[in-house]
This record gives C-alpha cells, structure tokens and sequence, in this order.
C-alpha cells in the first residue's frame, strides 16, 4: 500500500505539474490536499483542461480506495 500510494503521489505530482501548470511544490501541495481529502480549495481544477479534470476525478478516487485498503488493514491488524 505504501509503495502504491507512492506511486500514486509521484505520477499525481508530475501530472499537476506538467498539465495544469503547478510549480512542483504546488504540485506537491495539491496532490497531497487531494488524496488526504482534506481539499484546502486554494488551488482548484476549475480551469484546467479535460484530461487534467479526469485525471483529478481518477485520483480523488483512487486515494479514497487506497485509504479505504489502508484504514482496513490496520483495522485488521489491531483486531
């Protein structure tokens, strides 16, 4: 999960900072907001381009899944 969600916030970051014009700390910046859910909403996918906003979608869903796996299995291990 580790290595997946790692993965997840390094290619997120590369394509927030190439597609939607992010510095690569803001990239960095929003990606985590995102996939945390915490969404500060300072920087928003309003006026980015298409594939930029389907790869937003793709991205809040797949960290609520891999939160989701996350909160499962430590909830398995504890129990």
């Amino acid at each position: 999960l580790l290595a997946l969600g790692g993965g997840l916030l390094a290619c997120s970051t590369a394509v927030f900072h190439y597609g939607h014009g992010l510095s690569w700390l803001d990239a960095v910046y929003f990606t985590v907001t995102t996939m945390t859910t915490v969404g500060y909403g300072d920087i928003s996918l309003k006026d980015a381009t298409p594939g930029v906003k389907v790869y937003g979608i793709f991205l809040m869903l797949a960290s609520a899944g891999l939160l989701a796996a996350t909160l499962g299995v430590l909830t398995d291990a504890l129990i």
